[in-house]
């Protein structure tokens, strides 16, 4: 029971997305240093960053490769959380849920009350937070007072991204996700869901409304090309998009990236979700420079997206391409719809 030892404990697996997710909301990193306590693997170095702050003390263990794999700790566990899934997070001994729970609280800021509550950072760090970032979600008996609103600059749009997503961690996420496969629907997926939460987990609810691929696919019953649907994370979506329609269509037009603040004053805008307001679409280019489809993110704010995620995102394109086989069967047009 190291959770009631250790102030920060998550019990994972090694290949696991979600597990990976709740990791990156305390910002943990792996030196590849590792012990075994109780037949249990434990990763080293034992410390974090969650938003920001500097946590102390993070154990993280790998149920799937620690020396004992009886049946008694996943049933240990599951009798807490009331689920046989992993990750299962406790701070200060108190279990305080899974991967989609660790996200939500660093989305909202409410992780900062748990790590304080458990002195793993000092009050002065949790309310520096908050003067920089705005109010996490408090709770009922609290003593941390919500700060007055951000102010906003000419360099500062209102409502743009007040939190940096940690790339590097994500990057390496992306990276295993897809290391061992070469689905290009598989991979697309599991990059859809990572950035997806990912944002989310550095922004909040509002950092992102949609995340997903169209691929671009040749038509037997026209020389044109369309964009059809894919994998994603958000409300269904159009199925088909002409390149001449659109942020998408914009993008596989001129096969450069569109950054929109504004979505509402792009020519042609398809709304596929009234509640976007702005948009990020890179194409997806193969070495010889033919599309092969895009990948789109939608926002509910304006200015939603920056450069830094352009450039961050088109990245994780790239070892997309890499790494995945297209498909080249034409399909037939069908009837755009929107």
């Amino acid at each position: 029971m190291l959770e009631k030892t250790h102030k920060v404990v998550i019990y994972t697996k090694a290949n696991c997305a979600a597990c990976a997710r709740a990791k990156r909301t305390l910002g943990w990193s792996h030196d590849g240093s590792n012990s075994y306590e109780g037949g249990l693997n434990i990763l080293r170095p034992n410390h974090g960053q969650a938003l920001g702050v500097k946590i102390n003390e993070v154990i993280v263990v790998e149920l799937d490769l620690s020396k004992k794999h009886d049946a008694a700790e996943f049933d240990r566990l599951a009798m807490i959380s009331g689920r046989r899934t992993v990750p299962v997070c406790f701070i200060n001994g108190i279990y305080v849920g899974g991967g989609d729970d660790m996200a939500r609280m660093g989305g909202d800021g409410s992780l900062l009350l748990h790590l304080t509550s458990a002195n793993s950072i000092t009050m002065e760090e949790a309310l520096d937070y908050v003067r920089k970032n705005g109010s996490p979600s408090i709770p009922p008996n609290s003593s941390l007072s919500p700060p007055p609103p951000p102010t906003t600059s000419a360099s500062s749009p209102p409502n743009a991204p007040s939190s940096s997503i940690d790339y590097t961690a994500l990057h390496s996420e992306v990276s295993m996700l897809i290391s061992d496969e070469d689905d290009l629907y598989a991979n697309a997926a599991n990059i859809s869901s990572a950035v997806y939460h990912a944002i989310l987990s550095s922004r909040g609810p509002n950092g992102c409304n949609w995340c997903g691929f169209y691929f671009a696919r040749d038509c037997i019953d026209s020389d044109e090309r369309i964009l059809l649907l894919g994998p994603f994370v958000g409300k269904p979506a159009c199925r088909r998009i002409q390149f001449s329609e659109g942020v998408c269509g914009a993008a596989a037009r001129t096969q450069k990236t569109q950054l929109v603040p504004d979505v509402h004053k792009f020519p042609g805008h398809i709304a596929c979700d009234s509640a976007s307001n702005s948009e990020l679409v890179i194409p997806l280019l193969s070495q010889t420079g033919k599309l092969l489809g895009v990948f789109d993110l939608d926002c509910p704010v304006h200015n939603g997206y920056n450069e830094e995620d352009a450039t961050e995102l088109g990245k994780i394109c790239k070892s997309l391409i890499e790494k995945s086989v297209f498909p080249t069967v034409p399909i037939a047009k069908g009837v755009i719809k929107h």
